[in-house]
């Protein structure tokens, strides 16, 4: 059985423990499982040196299609048993809102994780820009989950009237 040592922090691969502060650490033994029948993810391509099977903590490198981005700069890594990387849809042909002007950052595509904020387009005179836009793996969204769970929501792009 193969098995590698976490202290609670790191993966120790070279099997040797380590005293910080002259104790030793936790140690867990966690079995390595490898990631069998390796394909690149949904819309992505395979880069030279691709291996079918990988080793708990080992990656192959991918490149997406056109309108696609990599995850986690294009590497897909085995993680006990299962792989992650993805190839994420980006949003095309984002509208300016109505009396909206485009600035400088106004982005007509967005990669996904990408935001069209308020202060990337102007608004006609009397008017003022609120909002922002999230591009999420290909849709638009007005509201994101932060890594905590919390469930934030802003306004769509808009123009609204000063008073």
């Amino acid at each position: 059985m193969d098995l590698i040592i976490f202290d609670g922090k790191n993966f120790i691969t070279d099997g040797q423990l380590r005293c910080e502060d002259g104790q030793l650490p936790l140690v867990r033994c966690i079995q390595r499982r490898s990631c069998e029948n390796v394909n690149p993810p949904a819309n992505g391509r395979p880069t030279e040196g691709w291996k079918s099977t990988l080793t708990s903590g080992d990656s192959n490198t991918f490149t997406c299609n056109d309108g696609y981005d990599p995850s986690n700069n294009g590497q897909l890594t085995c993680d006990y048993g299962d792989t992650e990387g993805r190839c994420l849809a980006r949003c095309s042909n984002v509208a300016l809102p109505t009396r909206g002007k485009r600035t400088a950052t106004w982005k007509d595509t967005l990669k996904s994780g990408e935001w069209n904020w308020n202060d990337s387009f102007e608004c006609e005179d009397g008017y003022m820009p609120i909002g922002a836009r999230l591009c999420d793996d290909g849709t638009l969204k007005t509201s994101y989950t932060n890594k905590y769970g919390n469930i934030y929501t802003i306004n769509m792009p808009s123009c609204i009237e000063k008073r």
